[in-house]
């Protein structure tokens, strides 16, 4: 007999409710945005630590979204379960597989980190590896949280930095102007060039437009590896001191956490720009700002 595969629209729909219940939507827009966005078409498998009910067990009704790690302590939370003393063991929830479907959407729609690739992983059974996390995803709360600190609006343009597996990246875009906006309204920063071509061939195929840049967001010459992006006034590039052309943008993303936001990434904010960070060791969102005359503002947490 067929084994009947869950459908992920009750999941998206129950999670947005219940984010919204505990106060993390605040905006209608975002919480519409959550409901609808297919989150699960972004992580096709996650890495969960192998003292979690196996792939085939019945997942919970509901995942507590109200609470979440930062990126700085994925590390800690993500492995609670597994012995403090021992190697990390992992296993991998395919997403394809339909025996792993159940758990795999459960993961995906939890709110927490996922895990999305391992360092140096050996092989540690049949099943399971050992290794450390090279690359998870913020938790869905703090993310949100970011989300709505940048006040977005229709018109904006946005850089991200650290696409990773394009979650954020597609739901500003849904946000601003859903899919196939006349002019991508998104650029995106990722270091990896494997990760950045699969993460635009799904962004391509659920039409989300987002201009993505292999580049390491914290190089001293972002705004070169960017290129010239026209000023909103004049339509022609903006020029800096020496009378290069240089990107500017109405708001920042940093999807990981730094302890200070670099000088070029604050010198990419158009007047009235605003950049939202992570930043201290529990990654507090933390908004930078430039006035509109230019000068910058005195950073604020959130």
């Amino acid at each position: 007999m067929e084994q009947t595969q869950p459908d992920p629209e009750p999941l998206r729909r129950g999670a947005a409710a219940r984010l919204a219940a505990a106060g993390h939507l605040p905006d209608p827009r975002w919480q519409r945005v959550a409901e609808v966005f297919p989150r699960e078409e972004f992580v096709p498998g996650v890495w969960v630590p192998y003292a979690s009910p196996p792939p085939g067990a019945a997942p919970p009704q509901a995942a507590d979204l109200t609470t979440g790690g930062s990126t700085a302590d994925i590390a800690a939370d993500i492995a609670a379960d597994t012995a403090a003393d021992g190697p990390r063991v992992w296993t991998y929830l395919d997403g394809t597989d339909p025996a792993h479907r159940a758990a795999w959407l459960h993961e995906v729609y939890s709110g927490t980190p996922l895990v999305v690739r391992l360092a140096a992983a050996a092989p540690h059974g049949a099943e399971t590896v050992t290794g450390d996390v090279e690359i998870a995803t913020v938790s869905v709360t703090r993310y949100l949280a970011a989300l709505h600190a940048l006040e977005l609006a229709p018109g904006q343009r946005v850089l991200e930095l650290g696409l990773g597996a394009g979650i954020g990246a597609g739901m500003i875009a849904a946000y601003l102007n859903g899919p196939v906006p006349s002019a991508p309204a998104v650029v995106a920063v990722e270091i990896d060039p494997h990760l950045a071509a699969s993460t635009t061939t799904r962004l391509d195929r659920h039409r989300y437009r987002v201009e993505i840049h292999v580049a390491d967001a914290l190089a001293p010459d972002l705004a070169t590896r960017l290129g010239a992006v026209p000023d909103h006034c004049s339509g022609m590039p903006r020029a800096d001191e020496h009378g290069d052309a240089r990107p500017e943008f109405d708001r920042i993303i940093a999807t990981f956490p730094v302890p200070k936001p670099p000088a070029e990434w604050l010198s990419l904010l158009a007047p009235g720009g605003r950049l939202v960070a992570f930043a201290g060791e529990h990654g507090d969102v933390v908004v930078h700002e430039r006035a509109a005359n230019g000068a910058p503002a005195p950073a604020a947490a959130r």
